[in-house]
Formats: C-alpha cells, sequence, structure tokens
C-alpha cells in the first residue's frame, strides 16, 4: 500500500493507494515549523494507524517542511508509526501542488489557501520560489491576510452598515476576543482564515470585490511577476482562497495580461493521479 499525504497548517488529506483502490481521509493541520509539538497518528486519524503495518511507501507533501530540519522532524515522526514502510520522502507542499497541478509539464504553480507560496517548476523540480514569510510578514491575498482585511474593515469603521449586520450576526465578535485568539491563543492563522470565510458569505458584492482586488493584485505583483519571464508561463493555482474566489482571481490576472490553465481547491486528487501512473 501507498500513502500520499498532503498536509496544510490547518488540515491534513491523507491519501491510501492499493492497486486500482484508493481512499481518502482527513485530520487537523500538521506544519513542523509553527508545531511545537505533533498530535499522535492514532489522534490524527485512527483509520490509518490501522493500517500502518501494510503501508510500504510514504509520499508526504507538507506546509512548513522548508530545511532539513523540519524534513526531519516530519520523518522521525512518521517512523515512529510506519515501521514497516520501505520508502519515505518528504517534500514542501509547494513540490507536492506541482506534481499535482502540472504534472511533468513546466509552469508557475501558486499555492493560496490559509498562506500563499509560488514557484517556477520544470516539469520536475521547482526552479526558483520567492520565500513565503509567513502570516507576520507576507501572505500576500492568502486567507489570514483576507481574515485581516475583514477585520480591519470592521474595527476601522469601514463596514458598509448592511455588511457590518451580516458580520455580528455571524461572529459576535468584539475586540478583547480578537486580542486574546491573535496574542495568547497557539494557532492565530486559524483564527483569521475563520473569518476570511465571511468574504464569500456576504451579500454585497461590490465591498468584497474592495477587499480582495488589492490582496490579489498584491500577490500577482510579487509573487508572480517577480519570476524572470514570468509571461511565458502557464499558471496555476491551488487552495480554498483560490478556488472559492475565482472569479476575482481570474478578473485581476486578465487586467494583468495573465492567463491561468487551472485552478483547483485541494492537491490530494492530483496527487493521487500523479503516484497510481507513476507506480503503474
Amino acid at each position: 500500500m501507498i500513502l500520499v499525504v498532503d498536509s496544510g497548517s490547518t488540515k491534513t488529506d491523507w491519501a491510501i493507494l492499493d492497486g486500482m483502490k484508493h481512499t481518502c481521509y482527513s485530520s487537523p493541520g500538521i506544519n513542523p515549523s509553527s508545531d511545537l509539538v505533533f498530535l499522535s497518528l492514532s489522534d490524527h486519524n485512527s483509520a490509518i494507524a490501522e493500517m500502518s503495518s501494510h503501508i510500504t511507501h510514504i509520499y508526504y507533501y507538507g506546509a512548513g517542511v522548508i530545511d532539513s530540519a523540519t524534513k526531519k522532524r516530519i520523518q522521525d515522526w512518521l517512523s515512529m508509526y510506519f515501521m514497516n514502510s520501505i520508502e519515505l520522502n518528504i517534500a514542501s507542499d509547494l513540490l507536492g501542488a506541482c506534481k499535482a497541478l502540472a504534472g511533468d509539464k513546466k509552469g508557475i504553480v501558486s499555492i493560496l489557501g490559509t498562506g500563499c507560496n509560488s514557484c517556477t517548476y520544470d516539469g520536475q523540480e521547482v526552479t526558483d520560489n520567492i520565500p513565503a514569510l509567513g502570516y507576520s510578514l507576507s501572505n500576500e491575498g492568502a486567507g489570514t491576510e483576507i481574515g485581516k482585511a475583514i477585520l480591519q474593515s470592521y474595527f476601522y469603521r469601514k463596514m458598509p452598515t448592511n455588511v457590518k449586520l451580516e458580520f455580528e450576526d455571524k461572529y459576535k465578535i468584539d475586540k478583547s476576543r480578537v486580542v486574546h485568539a491573535l496574542y495568547q491563543e497557539p494557532n492565530p492563522t486559524a483564527f483569521l482564515s475563520k473569518h476570511a470565510s465571511f468574504i464569500n458569505e456576504t451579500s454585497d458584492k461590490e465591498w468584497r470585490k474592495s477587499i480582495l482586488i488589492p490582496l490579489f493584485q498584491s500577490f500577482v505583483d510579487i509573487r508572480i511577476k517577480s519570476y524572470f519571464d514570468y509571461s511565458a508561463y502557464e499558471l496555476y493555482f491551488v487552495g480554498s482562497i483560490a478556488y472559492f474566489c475565482q472569479d476575482i482571481l481570474k478578473e485581476i490576472l486578465e487586467n494583468n495580461n495573465l492567463q491561468v490553465a487551472e485552478i483547483i481547491q485541494k492537491p490530494i486528487d492530483g496527487l493521487i493521479k500523479y503516484h497510481s501512473q507513476i507506480q503503474s
């Protein structure tokens, strides 16, 4: 059996490949750059834990896998549970997105979900990458930045009255709760991303555009136009923000004379297809 894992900061997708069949599971996110400790495998997903002795190959793609130290943290954690595995491959979520979307074709591949990232890809490897610096310093257009923009719009009294009423009805929010969640609780990115979902729930389409357009333009300026000869590449996007806000994203890309080849919500389906093909 083959195990394919795609892990973000808020959610992990697991897929068991057994011949022509596959089964998918989900669990909380895993990020070796920010998580001080990991849950046990059984706490993440009991079904995966029960099948661990039958897994022979593991392909793990994850957020926060940025260097040898973070890669080793994941390797050590998985090795505790998959002792019969004869192959353990660990790579960044960015390379996983490349394989899921572009396969063996070249392109600029972008992640736009809770966080953001992008790279140029030659069909085999990442060839260039504008560094992702986390939600404190970057995350252009990502869920954390949309969440910040929504909260700023609310507290700075910039929200239209109809949007403000919708927002208050959904979140029952106040300043003390926001400050506590951002500076005293362990996962501020999840808190910000939770509020980002409001961007597709409001009935005010013009306000929605006023939030998304500058954030997506910033993403294009920094994470696409910074690459040499960027216009020669096809563009691929993955992530919940790219998928559910693709109407505005496509509008911004067209305004910049850029065309998108494909937008998907989650990499796991593409990774299942990719690894099924290379194992057959």
